[in-house]
């Protein structure tokens, strides 16, 4: 082996190691939290969400406008249910919007779950925020920072720098924000 190879392959594992320690930390995280907020033996399914999407101009149609400029059947979005798999797949940020105690932030500390475990497969590492912790995060290094703490504290902070640093230059992280709604 040349030493590159053994240098990037050693790099593979390395990563691969603190990744599964994360993977590991958010599962026991997440799990004890279920203990607490879900009645024993409780039943979890994967749920869909009806996206609200807007049309491009191209694909609304040119024809039959009213004296407010639309026909009375076209509009501009339209609706559309997908299930979390789906949406792993979709190349595009989403909102997820509600009213406050309908399960919002439930879902997405079960999506990050889910993703952690290997029950929905994609090639992203999720990383949970609630907005209020990015606060005072201007900059892409501050950002970077949030995300290492995110690890567990065992791992050491270099060991942290030189992993997430590259996974996020390779836009490997899932951001799931929750609570902007609770920022003043």
């Amino acid at each position: 082996l040349r030493p590159a190879t053994r240098e990037g392959s050693a790099q593979s594992l390395f990563t691969a190691d603190l990744l599964a320690k994360y993977r590991g930390y958010i599962k026991q995280k997440r799990e004890e939290e279920r203990q607490s907020e879900f009645p024993k033996g409780a039943q979890f399914i994967e749920p869909s969400i009806r996206l609200r999407i807007k049309k491009r101009a191209e694909e609304q149609s040119p024809f039959a406008k009213t004296s407010r400029g639309k026909s009375p059947q076209e509009k501009e979005e339209e609706f559309r249910t997908i299930r979390l798999k789906a949406l792993l797949k979709e190349k595009h940020s989403f909102v997820l919007v509600a009213d406050s105690g309908l399960g919002k932030t439930t879902l997405m500390r079960e999506l990050q779950y889910q993703i952690i475990t290997g029950a929905l497969p994609t090639e992203y590492i999720p990383i949970y925020f609630h907005f209020r912790d990015l606060l005072g995060v201007f900059s892409i290094d501050a950002l970077i920072e949030r995300i290492k703490d995110s690890f567990p504290q065992e791992i050491p902070r270099d060991r942290k720098e030189e992993t997430v640093y590259p996974l996020f230059r390779q836009r490997r992280f899932f951001f799931l924000l929750d609570g902007l709604d609770q920022v003043e």
